[in-house]
């Protein structure tokens, strides 16, 4: 029977990606296919033979893409293979790499949506990249990983949502009032605890006008200036000024200990490696748990979250 193996080809010409192809192997005859996937050395793991998700963000998802390709690849070859081999027919390593490249270039959901989230994550949408991330996820999870092709625009309109509401309900308001506000500020916490840190920073997202908590973690030091904070905006570039007052002085002054190396103004995002995306998700989980408790603690009915300080 037919086997095959991914293989990567570093290039001849330094500092450039090298290429991903495929050594198709059946009855001591090896031919190569080609393709059209770029890596560089430092992606490809030599012990695995496939490719390791590295780097920035909008690496990983362009690795991510990359995967979600040659896995596609993968189970259109072994099903060509196993196919001739059920009907007992004769068949070469020639025909396993002519029949591979005669296939139509084929679109597959999980392919889609890891190209998207790479196109988010180029032009600055983060959390739009990461709504895509988490929504396939999910559905990687109910399919048990099993991808599916798609044919963008080639359905016809069935209207299959015409029993679905599908509209703009009205969203619930989830800011709190003054008085709980007054609550959670004058709550007693723990000094230096994580429950301490998550009632700050809920607070100085209120003082700062609902700023999001992506725009808080990439605050920087140099961004206080003449009395104001300047900062433009991750989520839609737009640039915004808000007077900077004694009470969000107080809270970056509590953990200035902690930044004293860093050109951030929070200690959030504590390392400039190529993870500050994943810094600042964990610590917006971990902000939102102990949210949570403080909620619970000031007799809030509804969840307290950052989402919360931006709309109050």
């Amino acid at each position: 029977m037919a086997s095959f193996k991914l293989k990567f080809r570093p290039s001849t010409a330094e500092g450039k990606p090298g290429t991903l192809y495929f050594q198709v192997t059946h009855r001591r005859s090896t031919r190569t296919v080609y393709t059209d996937y770029r890596i560089t050395p430092e992606e490809w793991d030599e012990r695995t033979s496939f490719i390791r998700i590295i780097g920035t963000p909008e690496r990983q998802a362009e690795l991510q893409l990359i995967v979600s390709k040659i896995r596609w690849d993968c189970k259109r070859l072994a099903a060509f293979i196993t196919e001739r081999e059920q009907a007992m027919l004769e068949y070469t390593a020639d025909d396993i790499v002519s029949a591979f490249r005669l296939l139509p270039p084929c679109q597959t959901w999980f392919g889609f949506i890891h190209g998207m989230t790479a196109k988010k994550l180029r032009i600055g949408r983060l959390g739009t990249a990461k709504t895509y991330r988490d929504a396939l996820s999910s559905f990687s999870q109910f399919r048990d990983g099993e991808d599916m092709t798609v044919d963008a625009e080639l359905t016809t309109d069935k209207n299959i949502f015409r029993h679905v509401f599908t509209g703009f309900a009205k969203t619930a308001k989830r800011a709190i009032p003054l008085s709980s506000l007054r609550a959670i500020r004058l709550l007693r916490l723990p000094e230096d605890s994580a429950v301490a840190f998550a009632r700050d920073l809920f607070m100085l997202s209120v003082y700062l006008q609902g700023i999001s908590f992506v725009d808080l973690a990439y605050l920087r030091k140099d961004d206080i200036r003449n009395g104001q904070l300047h900062y433009s905006r991750k989520k839609t570039g737009q640039e915004l000024a808000v007077s900077w007052e004694p009470a969000m002085q107080d809270i970056v002054d509590n953990y200035a200990h902690l930044t004293k190396d860093s050109p951030y103004l929070l200690p959030i995002i504590t390392k400039a490696d190529g993870t500050e995306r994943r810094q600042y998700e964990r610590m917006e989980h971990k902000v939102n748990y102990y949210l949570k408790k403080i909620g619970t603690m000031v007799g809030l009915q509804a969840s307290l979250t950052t989402y919360t300080g931006r709309h109050t």
